[in-house]
């Protein structure tokens, strides 16, 4: 009984043995457990809060109209020819609708730069002289003339005070290439052996080094190759590769002296003073007021309008519109609306009988009396001609503006910059 109670309490505990009951006890293990999960929370923490924070960044802003609405839709039946498209883009004008582009994003299907400028050659040559003139570059392009390339969605966007036209129709996206091209050295050089030499490749190979110092001399001189411009830009559709719109630039002097001095006149443009690059003194254009329409701005309208008309393969009324615009040469696309065929046959009688009566095939005897008549309009927009139409009762037409546009470079007035077809397309083509 003694020898119990004198074990009654135990002696502390020294060494290894109080280490380890120190390490493991409940109070311990519990508190190192909280350091352990604290540290987990945190480094977790740490992965996560950047994308909560931005979660809730975006909560609070993207619930928010900071931007323009554009009412798109995304289930509009897709286009199934090219005639669709440009009479699709004529129809969202005509309703008052403004096209806007934003940058298309990246497809699975990537066009090689070669397959580009292999369908821009092909038709650069079938839309003709829409310029007034053409290069041989310009359907001669490769791969090194290639300078940049940029797929471009085209949407409609409704405004507010816009007017009813009664189409009704969502225009689907139209999806383009906006490529830029610019002339190589190899082609200027080419250009002048081919004015110095008849056969350059016959030359013997010890006289080449000579004539190439004689060619690179005349090449710094930049006035003895045959072209004017040196940059082109072509807006090509995505889907079935047809030009919508092209501007091309070059030196003032140069496009005169080739193309004729009276060039800048058809776009009405006055004579002032400039110093070129050499610090020569000479003629450029400025653009004016609207003054005189004379036959041969009229003719060249409707032979440019009927050009691209026969590229893109529609069929427009056979109407005389007329846009007077200072530095164009511009007129507008008349196509019948569908939609709107609810007339009786007495009225489609009557208007058939006005067409057949007002042919507008251009002639001197006839621009008298057709700037007279109540069916050619002479107006500085689509929108002007659209409201005439209104007011008179014929409202069943929808419009496309198509032309020349003349001007000069912002940044060097030696410049001198042409753009051509379907004038949505002239804001976008900026080099």
């Amino acid at each position: 009984m003694d020898k119990r109670k004198k074990r009654g309490k135990s002696a502390p505990k020294t060494g290894k043995r109080a280490v380890y009951d120190k390490w493991f006890s409940l109070d311990s293990l519990m508190g190192k457990s909280l350091c352990v999960l604290l540290v987990i929370i945190l480094t977790v923490g740490a992965f996560l809060a950047p994308k909560m924070i931005n979660n809730l960044y975006d909560a609070g802003t993207l619930m928010q109209i900071t931007y323009t609405d554009m009412d798109l839709s995304t289930y509009v039946v897709p286009y199934t020819s090219f005639p669709e498209k440009i009479l699709a883009i004529a129809q969202a004008k005509t309703a008052g609708e403004r096209i806007v582009v934003l940058p298309a994003e990246a497809g699975d299907e990537k066009v090689s730069d070669d397959a580009l400028v292999d369908i821009v050659n092909e038709e650069m040559e079938r839309t003709g002289a829409v310029f007034l003139f053409s290069e041989d570059w310009w359907s001669e392009l490769t791969q090194e003339n290639l300078v940049s390339r940029q797929k471009v969605t085209a949407y409609a966007q409704a405004q507010r005070n816009a007017q009813e036209s009664g189409s009704g129709r969502e225009m689907a996206p139209i999806q383009f290439w906006l490529l830029s091209f610019e002339i190589t050295e190899e082609q200027k050089l080419e250009v002048i052996r081919d004015v110095l030499y008849e056969d350059y490749d016959a030359v013997p190979d010890e006289d080449k080094v000579r004539i190439e110092q004689e060619i690179s001399i005349l090449l710094a001189k930049d006035n003895i190759w045959k072209y004017a411009t040196d940059r082109l830009m072509v807006c090509m559709d995505a889907e079935f590769y047809k030009i919508y719109g092209m501007a091309a630039s070059g030196d003032m002097e140069k496009i005169m002296n080739i193309y004729g001095r009276d060039l800048p006149d058809l776009f009405r443009m006055e004579v002032h003073e400039y110093t070129d690059k050499y610090g020569n003194v000479i003629e450029s254009r400025t653009e004016t007021g609207p003054g005189e329409w004379t036959d041969m701005i009229m003719y060249l309208t409707d032979q440019n309008a009927a050009d691209w008309a026969d590229y893109w393969e529609v069929t427009p009324e056979n109407r005389s519109i007329y846009l007077d615009i200072p530095g164009e040469i511009s007129g507008c696309l008349a196509f019948l609306d569908d939609q709107e065929e609810a007339h009786s046959a007495e009225a489609d009688t009557d208007d058939a009988g006005a067409g057949s009566a007002a042919d507008h095939a251009m002639s001197e005897e006839s621009v008298a009396e057709m700037i007279e008549g109540t069916d050619i309009y002479i107006a500085k927009s689509a929108e002007e001609v659209l409201e005439a139409d209104r007011i008179g009762g014929n409202g069943k037409e929808i419009l496309l503006e198509v032309g020349i546009r003349a001007g000069f470079d912002e940044a060097d007035n030696s410049v001198w910059i042409l753009k051509a077809g379907c004038r949505e397309f002239f804001e976008m083509m900026q080099f």
